[in-house]
């Protein structure tokens, strides 16, 4: 693999993570309640995002965009460890990356709502009431 190659994954994982968690940050700001409309309009833009970035990326990378994806071609002997190690750290910095662009944009009251736009990793999040640096990093890695 190329180093183009790399840099477009780490964007590519940087667009989906951003995007995914933007989304959810973004719709707790307009409504009190979640609501079916809300969950739907999430879903819809999570997918939308996922096949706009994974069909950019698939042409000049694997497109994978996500670790758990990365060590399954591993697993199934698809990619050497090398070019699996490397492709993991470089998602992992993009959705670092994408993390500190999701609290640096959004209130801390939103942040703590939404567990950082990663609502899953509620019981991570749970004592805390502000989400400290060291956390975006965990919840967006994680993502």
């Amino acid at each position: 693999m190329t180093l183009r190659a790399y840099l477009v994954e780490m964007v590519g994982t940087f667009l989906l993570v951003f995007f995914c968690a933007g989304a959810v940050c973004a719709n707790r700001m307009t409504e009190e309640k979640p609501s079916a409309v809300g969950l739907l309009s999430l879903a819809l833009a999570q997918g939308a995002t996922l096949a706009v970035v994974l069909s950019v990326t698939t042409r000049v990378s694997q497109g994978c965009l996500n670790p758990a994806v990365t060590l399954a071609l591993w697993v199934t002997k698809r990619f050497d460890l090398g070019r699996c190690f490397c492709l993991i750290v470089v998602q992992m910095v993009g959705a670092a990356f994408a993390g500190v662009a999701i609290i640096s944009l959004f209130p801390q009251n939103i942040l703590v709502d939404t567990y950082a736009g990663t609502p899953h990793l509620y019981d991570f999040y749970k004592a805390a009431e502000q989400v400290r640096p060291f956390d975006w990093l965990i919840g967006s890695v994680a993502e």
